[in-house]
Parts: structure tokens; sequence; C-alpha cells
């Protein structure tokens, strides 16, 4: 079988300063370096669509520069003697079709579920692990606390959602979604209630649903939903914060009730997976054993969408229209 011997990879060619416009990316034919010792040649099967790169592409990524993320990928080639040619293998890949890779770039062989070739992107990928390490090490959630996760239907706080509930036992979990239909699937999960942030009663919802106040957050939005939030903390609550989707694309925030934070005491922290690499190997095994003991689903908790080359950073856009629940997934054809 004859090797490639070019690739298509997608470059920031426009660094946004408010919404990504058509613009803003830009595909490119480059050659294909042959394989080294010590390298495979991998095509790209899956891609993890996530909302860090909306901030990378502002400020970490020169123009020109390509677009990683995490991604699953089938060995074409390999002059590695861990890895032989159809291994399915875990990394950190460009948006692009074909890549030539050091073998110890990748993070392994996927760990795959019945069912689910990219479990090592949804279930067991960086939207879990990022979850783990704001419940357990962030906010330790105990047994007697009242715990709020908002953008409650994603990959991160879907996942928040479980190990609150049923991995750490919390007494009260509610979750913060946009829409019926992502709540429903919300408190199918676990959650004790779920508020949707886009009806009119909003804050008389939330604060019906934690009559004792809330102990711990887990913040993944920001703006309003975290105003809202504030007022309703416990003296000496925590909040951790992972990310803020309410600015990703330069909207502007107006917080209305900063000052609980000072009158309360809230101990606010941020924090990102990054922090924990070291740890990611062994804390996806974890996670794994917790589907395994039914703590935590693996059944429909990511959307699929299957794409072009040409349509990568279209199916990664969607991440910000509110159309997709739990992990966001492009499965290359």
């Amino acid at each position: 079988m004859s090797l490639p011997t070019e690739h298509k990879v997608w470059v920031l060619a426009n660094p946004p300063a408010a919404y990504v416009q058509p613009d803003t990316f830009a595909l490119e034919t480059r050659a294909l370096p042959p394989v080294a010792d010590d390298q495979v040649l991998v095509k790209i099967k899956y891609l993890s669509n996530d909302p860090i790169v909306r901030t990378l592409i502002s400020a970490a990524i020169p123009r020109g520069g390509t677009i990683a993320t995490s991604g699953l990928a089938e060995v074409v080639a390999s002059k590695s003697a861990a890895y032989a040619p159809g291994d399915l293998v875990s990394g950190r890949f460009d948006w692009g079709d074909y890549a030539v890779v050091p073998a110890t770039a990748l993070t392994g062989k996927a760990i795959e579920l019945p069912g689910k070739p990219y479990a090592s992107l949804s279930v067991l990928g960086l939207g879990s692990l990022t979850a783990y390490f704001g419940v357990f090490d962030q906010l330790k959630v105990a047994a007697d606390d009242v715990v709020v996760v908002s953008s409650a239907a994603g990959s991160v706080g879907s996942a928040a959602i479980q190990f609150a509930k049923h991995v750490a036992g919390a007494k009260r979990v509610v979750g913060i979604a946009g829409g019926a239909d992502k709540c429903a699937w919300v408190k199918s999960l676990g959650a004790d209630d779920c508020i949707d942030y886009k009806s009119p009663d909003f804050r008389e919802r939330l604060a019906a649903a934690v009559p004792d106040k809330i102990d711990k957050v887990f913040e993944n939005v920001g703006g309003e939903v975290l105003d809202t939030i504030l007022p309703l903390m416990k003296p000496h609550g925590q909040i951790a914060v992972c990310g803020l989707l309410s600015s990703y694309n330069g909207q502007q925030q107006v917080f209305n009730n900063l000052l609980q934070v000072i009158s309360l005491r809230i101990d606010v922290r941020g924090f990102t997976v990054m922090d924990f690499v070291p740890r990611w190997a062994e804390t996806a095994q974890k996670v794994a054993q917790f589907v395994k003991d039914g703590k935590v689903s693996a059944t429909d908790t990511e959307t699929v969408v299957t794409a072009t080359v040409d349509e990568i950073p279209q199916t990664w856009a969607l991440l910000f229209t509110g159309k997709s629940r739990g992990k966001l997934l492009t499965q290359l054809e």
C-alpha cells in the first residue's frame, strides 16, 4: 500500500476580535515528511472540540499556526516498537487528516468501551478529567454538600454532576443548563434538579432549588449565571472556575453581586486540567472503573458529528450554538 505524501491541515489565518468569522481559519495542503525512527504515520479519526481553542486563537496561537487538539488516530505506518499499523492511539493532533508524529508524543493506545471507540475523548476524556479534578481536588465535595454545576449539559458539567452525586454522594446536586430537553437529560444523570437559565424566572427557580443555600459551585459559564449564584452561597462557600463560556467570544461581563464574594467570604479559585497532567492516565482509569461500577453513565454522553476535513472548523463552532449535548466530537470521514 502506498503511503500518503501530503496532508491537509487547518491554520489560523485571522485571529478574531470577537466571534469567529469564515476567514478565521484557512485550509492548507502540505507535504508529509517520511516516517523516521520512533515515529508513526497516523490517519486522524476523531477530534475533540473544546472551548479553550477559542482562547488560544486570540492569544497563544500565532497567525499561520496550526490548531492542535486531543484526538484519536489510526496508525498507518510505524517505525516504533510501541505501535503497529491498525492501532487506535490517542494524543494531540492538528486539525487535519494525516500526521507524522513521534511515538513519545502519543499518550498511548485508546481506552475503548463497548460500542465506543472514542471513549478516550468522551466519557474518559479531558472533559471528565476536568470534572474529576474540580469535584475532588478543588472543591472536595462531601456528603453534606449542596452543589451547583453550571453548563451542566456540557462534557465537563455532565461529568461533574455524576461525580458529585454518585461518587462523592453530595446530598443535593443542582444543574444549570439551557432548555427543557437538556435539563431533563441532566436530571437523568442524577441531578436532583436542573434549572433552565433561559427561563424568565431563572433567578427565582434557582433560589427555590437551593433552599438551604449553596456550599460549592462548579462554574463554567460566568456572566449572569454566576452573578445569580453568588447571593445564594453560604458563608465561606467555594467556587471552582474552569471556564467562562459566556465570555469566550468577547461578550462584556457585568456583575452586580460581586460584593458577595467579600461579604460571604467566598473562596473562588480557578484551575485547568493542565494543572494535573501527571495524573491524567491514572484518573482516566478511575473514571473507567466508575463506569464499570455504574456510577457514571457512558450512554448518550456525547454528540458525534461526522464531517469532512473541510468541515472541521464549522463542527467545532457548534460548541457555541448550544446545539450539542455532552462531549462534542468530530468523526472524520
